[in-house]
């Protein structure tokens, strides 16, 4: 048996081996050591770990080595501030998507307390949950295609205590209801078809919430020209789209929404990121 110390020392030179992580071992051993340890000075700590923790370390560092990314391994990351259940059925949560979930709170904050928020192909609930954590008194819809995802979704919503006003629906797009949305929020897959292979990312992560189609709006277009059925007078709708895409979703906006405030906002990294539509 190993103390934690000695355990560290072990993964270090085995992970440092890897061209994957480079300059993160160090991170992706505390992110580790945290979630199975608990240990507060882990890289420190002179604690014998016990015959099952260390083969269950050995095996995450085994699966670390052959490119399973960390959130699946440990099963939880964090998003804006909260941390949440996450498995390979659902979209490991990147901070690039805070910029939403930014705008929806600021906007129902200024304009409505009570708002209805749909949050359409919802993965693991990250962006309804983070909006209902910060806007108590809104009702929140979290829908998703995937029955998998769904239960993640589900289970971060009890997790977080926002069954009272959360509902989840299994739908493609927009469910067919009567209620009327104040705020819509879509994270959709926005990857062009024939580039999805070619990505890192689709090597452990869902095709289902990455691909596209052949332009990258197959599922977003269909999901905007629908949302003018339901959606409110003096309402807010965000998509998250590739950076690529600005110049084609801005013309589609403005067809669908002619008399409405629109634009495509940077992220904190520079790139095209946010369409939002401010609707009259």
């Amino acid at each position: 048996m190993s103390t934690i110390q000695q355990w560290v020392e072990k993964a270090r030179l085995q992970l440092s081996k890897s061209q994957e992580f480079e300059d993160e071992v160090e991170l992706t051993l505390r992110f580790l050591l945290d979630a199975r340890c608990k240990s507060q000075h882990p890289f420190m700590s002179t604690i014998t770990l016990s015959s099952a923790r260390e083969k269950q370390l050995d095996n995450d560092l085994d699966a670390l080595s052959n490119g399973v990314p960390l959130p699946y391994i440990i099963e939880e990351w964090s998003f804006y501030g909260f941390d949440f259940i996450i498995t390979p059925a659902v979209l490991i949560p990147r901070p690039e998507t805070e910029l939403l979930v930014d705008e929806a709170i600021a906007w129902i904050k200024r304009h409505n307390p009570f708002a209805t928020v749909f949050d359409i192909g919802t993965g693991s609930g990250i962006i309804a949950i983070a909006i209902g954590k910060h806007c108590s008194q809104s009702s929140l819809v979290a829908s998703d295609i995937s029955p998998e995802a769904l239960a993640i979704c589900e289970m971060n919503v009890q997790k977080h205590q926002l069954t009272a006003n959360t509902r989840t629906i299994l739908a493609d797009g927009i469910p067919h209801q009567n209620t009327k949305i104040d705020v819509l929020c879509a994270n959709l897959p926005y990857i062009p078809s024939q580039m999805v292979t070619e990505l890192k990312v689709s090597q452990n992560e869902p095709t289902i919430a990455l691909d596209g189609g052949a332009d990258g709006l197959g599922v977003i277009k269909p999901v905007l020209v629908n949302s003018v059925h339901y959606m409110k007078r003096n309402s807010l709708l965000l998509f998250e789209i590739e950076e690529q895409q600005k110049e084609t979703v801005l013309a589609l906006a403005h067809s669908v929404y002619p008399k409405s405030t629109i634009q495509v906002m940077e992220d904190l990294a520079g790139k095209d990121r946010l369409l939002r539509i401010q609707n009259q």
